[in-house]
């Protein structure tokens, strides 16, 4: 197992990701940064897949945290680097203004933001148990 995000260079990514785009992963611990370029050898735009090819063990994944919860709770994943900290995921709701906003659309508005704590939140690299 890597000790460090250096250290991923050496180990096949499964990388979600849209196009062919260099996708990379940022780490943080107390002021250290460490930006890494994953060598994947799975891409796929599809969270699902990227879940399905890590518990595979084609390799190592960046996930959210509701997605993985289960497969970490049950020990077929396990987490790496936990005193590292990732980015949180961006999300964006749009729409045309509030003159024009039904209530159900405010209603489903509000229960984004209500929820979007848990479903943004990275839930970190993880690993196959070996």
């Amino acid at each position: 197992m890597p000790e460090h995000p250096r250290e991923l260079t050496e180990y096949p990514g499964v990388v979600y990701n849209y196009g062919s785009s260099r996708l990379d992963w940022n780490f943080d611990r107390e002021g250290e940064e460490s930006v890494i370029a994953p060598s994947a050898v799975f891409r796929a735009n599809s969270s699902e897949a990227v879940l399905y090819a890590v518990e595979a063990g084609i390799g190592v994944g960046l996930l959210p945290a509701f997605q993985v919860r289960d497969a970490v709770a049950s020990g077929r994943l396990v987490r790496l680097f936990a005193d590292w900290t990732i980015p949180g995921l961006p999300f964006y709701a749009v729409h045309t203004g509030p003159r024009t906003l039904p209530l159900r659309t405010r209603t489903v508005m509000d229960f984004l933001v209500e929820v979007s704590g848990d479903l943004l939140r990275v839930g970190g690299l993880l690993s196959p148990v070996s």
